[in-house]
């Protein structure tokens, strides 16, 4: 991907551009709903249910994890630690080491902040993925944190810094709706279609629209 200049954050009425254009997807609204519903049936992290709603993540959201119940073991020891209630960043960073059998650590950060995200806090845990990421790097510029040893942390505190500059209040849903749009959408503008992007946004930015114009205007 080129380097891009770094850009303001955007404006309430791109924010609600953002939102209608995730209302009108499809998929990727039927993944969500099938996750809230799975946490509101599914209660706790007993071993079957943290493995149900692991397998559910990896597979809804591709984080392409072969080991799920071995990673889903080691998300729910860890959880039966701390006090939900009040957890943050860190505990991201606790579910994302996943000991392997050779003895090595994989990292599993994105996986881990969407677990987080669906089934402990939704407004608490701001999903991470690298279309997230290029999109806060093109607003935050050379003030974005960098931690490779502690990717979520950095994320987290990049997704606060991000809320500050807006000067509105957003939800983390909705602020995660944008990234993950504005993110594809770099993407798309550079490679068209070659861009590695979800098919149903690939249609979306093909066929344009009003609320695309109003999120990016001007591209």
């Amino acid at each position: 991907m080129r380097d891009v200049e770094r850009v303001p954050a955007p404006s309430a009425a791109q924010l609600a551009a953002a939102k209608q254009i995730y209302g009108r997807t499809v998929e990727w609204r039927r993944s969500d709903r099938a996750l809230r519903v799975l946490s509101r049936r599914v209660h706790g992290f007993s071993p079957e249910a943290t493995l149900l709603k692991a397998v559910a993540i990896n597979s809804l959201y591709r984080t392409n994890i072969y080991a799920i119940v071995r990673v889903a073991a080691h998300v729910q020891r860890t959880l039966g630690r701390p006090d939900l209630r009040s957890a943050g960043p860190e505990l991201v960073e606790r579910m994302a080491a996943c000991p392997m059998t050779d003895g090595t650590v994989r990292s599993l950060p994105s996986f881990a902040s969407k677990f987080a995200h669906f089934f402990i806090a939704p407004e608490r845990f701001p999903i991470l993925d690298r279309y997230a990421e290029t999109a806060l790097r093109r607003h935050l510029g050379r003030e974005a944190i960098k931690d490779p040893l502690r990717p979520y942390l950095a994320f987290a505190r990049n997704i606060e810094c991000f809320r500050k500059c807006l000067g509105f209040r957003v939800t983390l849903a909705d602020l995660d709706h944008y990234l993950f749009i504005a993110g594809q959408h770099l993407e798309w503008s550079d490679k068209r279609e070659q861009a590695a992007i979800g098919m149903e946004m690939k249609a979306m930015f093909m066929r344009g629209g009003k609320d695309l114009q109003r999120l990016f205007p001007g591209a």
